[in-house]
């Protein structure tokens, strides 16, 4: 449901909310030099004003994220605390560290420009996400210049599972009701390019 129709009806008494477990966010290729960088993807992360998208941009409902597994979709069994609340907040946009994190980036890359492509799907919502998106990148991240690509969301799809993308606005929801069903998007071998035998160990031993 649009932001517009959210606030057209939300005062009607037949209007019910129902959350899900649906979660939004930007997936980098990091076969890509530029978002191998973890300072690039810091400045990246903390340039975007997300309560700003979620409250005025889509005001839709949505709720800004802390981490990559949303809170009220799974407790500890051994303690009965939320996963989210338990696991703490890892991503909390801070505009003072823009800066920082994109001046280190500019000199391990070794440039003062960068170019990015950010690939999107042609429903609404993500057309307006993308611009914001866009808008806040090239205004807190000075020499940065972002390009839209919006393509039918199969083709877009298709591109992502190819490794064909350089930026994407991805979202996942859960096929189960455990974490497995969001991290397991990051284990080796996947389309993103993260290969990492920590992260696969730390994996295999939940698993098990």
């Amino acid at each position: 449901m649009s932001g517009n129709l959210v606030k057209n009806n939300k005062d009607k008494s037949s209007f019910k909310t129902i959350p899900n477990s649906m979660v939004t966010y930007l997936k980098f290729n990091l076969k890509n030099e530029t978002y191998q960088n973890k300072n690039f993807r810091k400045a990246v992360s903390n340039a975007i004003n997300t309560k700003q998208l979620a409250n005025q941009i889509l005001a839709d409902g949505s709720s800004t994220l802390t981490g990559f597994i949303p809170p009220k979709f799974v407790k500890n069994s051994a303690t009965g605390k939320d996963f989210r609340s338990e696991g703490g907040d890892l991503s909390q946009p801070d505009k003072a560290k823009v800066s920082k994190f994109w001046k280190a980036a500019q000199k391990e890359l070794g440039k003062k420009n960068i170019t990015i492509q950010l690939l999107i799907d042609d429903e609404d919502w993500q057309k307006t996400t993308g611009e914001y998106i866009q808008s806040q990148l090239e205004k807190n991240l000075p020499g940065v210049k972002v390009s839209l690509r919006s393509l039918p969301q199969q083709q877009e799809l298709a591109l992502v599972a190819g490794g064909k993308f350089q930026m994407v606005l991805a979202q996942w929801g859960p096929d189960y009701q455990d974490p497995n069903t969001y991290l397991a998007n990051f284990t080796s071998g996947h389309p993103v390019g993260f290969d990492n035998k920590t992260y696969d160990a730390y994996m295999n031993a939940a698993n098990g």
